[in-house]
């Protein structure tokens, strides 16, 4: 019980530090440096409107070649396992997570009455900030591992995380590339571990 209440914890305040760290890349990148930002070349900034209350603002954000397909199983998800080929069947537990995060937003604008037309951008960055998440208490786990006497700073746990240069746009669109970040964390915590997983874990890994 208690094990479990320190990685609740420490889960909740990896999420804030995410929640945080990713505000400061959206201020830099996409508001104050936005002229100087160079992406991908899959992926670009675009001005967006919306109207809150009244209330109409605009906001930069990351707009990708990959995100009409994505945001499609979003709305349509009883196509997700059809016959189709498409990359994001690759990942069948990430897009399924993504999915739940949107009904679950979903509920809370109907209920509060609240009009959202960029609910499936929302959808996709929790879904990316869960995963860094998880990328922070994984390296902890390795770095303590290593030495379980050291204290280990967690705010600078998650800096060491967010200098991952993909991070710059990542973030901000719905691909699975931090995913691959995460799967190798967790490979190699099961490798210092000495761990043995059954197929049906590794299969789960695996998708």
């Amino acid at each position: 019980m208690l094990v479990n209440t320190k990685l609740h914890k420490l889960l909740i305040k990896y999420f804030l530090f995410s929640l945080f760290l990713t505000a400061i890349i959206y201020l830099y990148n996409l508001v104050i440096n936005v002229q100087e930002t160079n992406y991908f070349y899959c992926d670009e900034v675009i001005n967006y409107q919306a109207k809150f209350f009244n209330n109409v603002f605009n906001f930069n954000y990351i707009f990708s070649c990959d995100e009409p397909k994505y945001f499609y199983i979003l709305d349509n998800p009883h196509d997700l396992l059809n016959g189709q080929k498409n990359y994001y069947q690759q990942r069948p537990i990430y897009i399924s997570f993504a999915i739940i995060i949107k009904y679950l937003i979903a509920a809370v604008t109907n209920i509060f009455d609240i009009y959202f037309p960029f609910i499936n951008q929302l959808s996709f960055l929790i879904l990316q900030n869960l995963i860094l998440t998880f990328q922070m208490i994984f390296l902890r786990f390795i770095m303590q591992n290593f030495n379980k006497e050291i204290y280990y700073n967690d705010f600078f746990i998650s800096l060491i995380i967010f200098f991952n240069p993909m991070n710059k746009w990542s973030i901000f669109q719905p691909g699975h590339q931090n995913m691959t970040t995460l799967i190798f964390l967790i490979g190699v915590w099961i490798f210092q571990k000495n761990t043995y997983l059954s197929k049906p874990k590794l299969i789960i890994l695996g998708l």
